[in-house]
Formats: C-alpha cells, sequence, structure tokens
C-alpha cells in the first residue's frame, strides 16, 4: 500500500473513533497519522524519515548511517542515564541499522517496545489504543500486497498475506483510498455542520 494509504486509512479510523467515543478528534488523529505511516520507518523513502532526518544526504541509501550515528549517541546516552526509553529508542535504531524492509518494524512484537514508549509518555488509553490500532491497521493493510508481511519476525520468517492480494498501484488499492477520503468528507462535512447549527 502507499503511504497516502496508509494515512487516510489512519484519519479514518481515528476520526471515527473519536467521534464514537466523544472525544476531540485533534490528538488522536495525529497520533493515528504517525502510528499508521510509523512501519515504514525502515525504508528511506518514509514520510516519517524524511521529516525526522532533515540532512538530505542522510535519506534514502545513507538512512542506516544517520540511523548507526543516533544508535552511538543514543548508546552513551543511555549509558549515562540508565532511562528505560532512551534504552527502547537506541534498541529501536539498531534494528533499523541492521534490518531491511518489512522485518522488525512489520513484526507484531515491535507493538511491546513502541507500548512501552507509548506508556511512559503518559498518553491516554485512548490514545494509545489508536496507535496500537493504526500500527496494526498498517500491517494488514500490507498484508493486501503480494509481498506480504513477515508478522512474527524473528521468531519465523513466513511471510503472511490474504488470499487474495492487490499491487500497490492498483485499482483496488485506489478505492481503498478514495472510500477513505470519501469517508473523511463525510465526516468533515457532517461535523461542520454540528458545529454551525
Amino acid at each position: 500500500m502507499t503511504r497516502a494509504t496508509h494515512a487516510t486509512v489512519g484519519i479514518c479510523s481515528s476520526y471515527s473513533l473519536s467521534m464514537i467515543m466523544g472525544v476531540d478528534p485533534i490528538y488522536p488523529v495525529i497520533i493515528g497519522v504517525i502510528s499508521s505511516l510509523l512501519p515504514d520507518v525502515d525504508t528511506g523513502r518514509s514520510m516519517i524519515n524524511k521529516l525526522l532526518i532533515r540532512i538530505k544526504l542522510f535519506q534514502g541509501k545513507w538512512m542506516k548511517l544517520y540511523y548507526l550515528g543516533l544508535f552511538i549517541l543514543l548508546l552513551i546516552a543511555f549509558k549515562l542515564t540508565e532511562n528505560v526509553v532512551v534504552g527502547i529508542i537506541c534498541a529501536l535504531c539498531f534494528l533499523l541499522v541492521i534490518g531491511g524492509h518489512r522485518t522488525w518494524f512489520h513484526s507484531i512484537f515491535m507493538i511491546i517496545p513502541l507500548n512501552v514508549i507509548w506508556n511512559t509518555t503518559n498518553l491516554s488509553t485512548f490514545l494509545l489504543t489508536i496507535g496500537i490500532l493504526n500500527y496494526t491497521l498498517h500491517l494488514l493493510l500490507d498484508m493486501l500486497n503480494p509481498g506480504g508481511v513477515m508478522l512474527l519476525y524473528p521468531v519465523s520468517m513466513k511471510v503472511f498475506r490474504f488470499p487474495i492480494t492487490f499491487k500497490s498501484d492498483s485499482i483496488v488499492t485506489r478505492l481503498i483510498e478514495y472510500s477513505t477520503d470519501a469517508a473523511l468528507i463525510y465526516f468533515t462535512f457532517k461535523d461542520t455542520a454540528r458545529f454551525l447549527s
């Protein structure tokens, strides 16, 4: 799936749950977009890498060098502070250095360290749920891709995919994207109409 598809599904699911729960949708949508794009942080083309890595030289094929440097700095910081979150982020940087696309960050086991990090940020349970939901939705959407996902990596290299798959540039992918866009437009007009009345 494309990043636009992941982002629109993240926005739509976060917004829908916010409306159902009667919560202001601003923060859930932000968390939803970030967590729906997060699994692709292991590729140089990801939107998150483009935002995190401001030096153009380190985007793309030089991304691993950037994360190696960040890993070393965080390792020193962890040794000095013994902060668990710094240690986990340090370990995640190491996984970005040694892993490939759709390995570590497309595994269901990645939810565990991310949950630890999210729990230390004092986010509400609702926002944590939004984050985990959208991370999981990303994995499920990628299972619609012929390449599938190694959900149990590194325990198993088995690739999981749905029986029916679609390429990222297929008409079905576009239909998913357009239908979530249409849902967003509907929600926006419905919310605006309620606000104005």
